[in-house]
């Protein structure tokens, strides 16, 4: 049945709807409970007039601050000692990750100029890049074009890493992602994982749209996709699919030009990954477009669709698990016969026959 949820409290700071339904979908491998309980519990909820996904109660500021600058953007090689948390100065996994991500930001302008939408990006440019932690992404863009770079982010030592490693000498911690400026106009702008993580999208797109970007300015975001990822992220405050992400940029006067899924960097330890994982869009700043809500929304065919999407790409984690099984499986028996029966007769004929068949250099 239809689960609508009647309660003045909760509202949609996409569109202001209150017209919310209460998502109880999951799986296995698509958890829709909250990974960090201890800092934020919620329930997810799916907007009936724009289709994005929130999750409420939100976290307070002040929970959520502590949060990121703690357990959130700690490495896995951070160890304590004497109840002091030590870690390395690059997060290699999440600053790798961003990294690689500037190949779909190439790779999407690429396709966008296919579509006859003709972007180019100059040495004579500057990108400003939202929530740039460390500025990994945008140490790959400027590799690629030669253009000047800019990460701003909340995290002191982050932009401190841009700045003084990296070279963004121009690069600032934010203190109001919703005001702040920049010197001068930029003609593009990117946001790689970020705007899911913004209590209040429009106010910033906005803001972005009159006070950063130049006229006809561009602008690329990647977010999880709704129907590619679990709605277990306690910092997420919106999980977006292509039709309402298309309507947010819209009534925040973006004209889409391109929207695409994608899988890259692909994330081995998650089996249930799949190439509808994350969206990848390009927009361009425009007038405030006439984006009309959804009519006649189907909660039961909205929750079927997402069932089925997170059915089908279970089914292929399970498939993957298998096959893994069946990899390690398969090398166990091998060393096994290696050391209790070939290295009992020999063990240079041990070491010659493993390098044969491959299993050592």
């Amino acid at each position: 049945m239809e689960s609508i949820i009647d309660n003045n409290t909760l509202f949609c700071r996409i569109c202001n709807s209150k017209n919310l339904y209460a998502l109880d979908v999951g799986s296995l491998f698509f958890s829709p409970v909250s990974y960090a309980p201890k800092f934020h519990n919620y329930e997810n909820f799916v907007c009936g007039s724009c289709g994005v996904v929130s999750s409420q109660p939100e976290p307070n500021e002040i929970d959520l601050i502590t949060y990121y600058n703690n357990a959130y953007r700690q490495s896995d090689l951070a160890f304590k000692i004497e109840n002091k948390t030590i870690d390395t100065l690059i997060n290699f996994r999440s600053s790798g990750r961003s990294f690689q991500r500037a190949k779909n930001f190439y790779n999407m302008l690429k396709n966008t100029k296919n579509l006859n939408h003709h972007i180019e990006i100059t040495k004579k440019d500057t990108i400003i890049d939202f929530g740039a932690y460390q500025g990994m992404f945008l140490s790959a863009v400027s590799q690629i074009w030669g253009c000047k770079c800019v990460a701003t982010d909340y995290s002191l030592s982050g932009i401190d890493f841009a700045k003084t490693t990296l070279g963004f000498t121009d690069s600032w911690v934010t203190r109001d992602i919703y005001k702040d400026k920049f010197k001068e106009k930029v003609r593009i702008a990117s946001m790689v994982h970020v705007l899911e993580h913004l209590r209040e999208p429009r106010r910033f797109l906005e803001h972005l749209r009159t006070n950063i970007l130049k006229k006809n300015g561009i602008l690329y975001i990647e977010v999880p996709n709704l129907y590619g990822i679990p709605l277990c992220d306690p910092t997420h405050f919106f999980t977006y699919s292509y039709s309402s992400l298309e309507y947010l940029l819209n009534i925040s006067g973006f004209k889409v030009l391109n929207i695409s899924t994608g899988i890259e960097p692909t994330d081995e330890t998650f089996f249930a990954r799949s190439k509808e994982e994350n969206l990848m869009c390009i927009a361009i700043s425009d007038k405030v477009l006439q984006s009309h809500n959804i009519k006649n929304f189907n909660f039961i065919l909205f929750r079927k669709m997402l069932t089925k999407s997170y059915l089908k790409h279970s089914k292929n984690a399970l498939i993957r698990y298998i096959v893994e099984t069946k990899k390690h499986v398969f090398r166990c028996l091998i060393y096994f016969l290696f050391i209790f029966v070939i290295e009992i007769f020999s063990t240079k004929l041990s070491l010659k026959l493993a390098k044969y068949i491959g299993i050592r250099k």
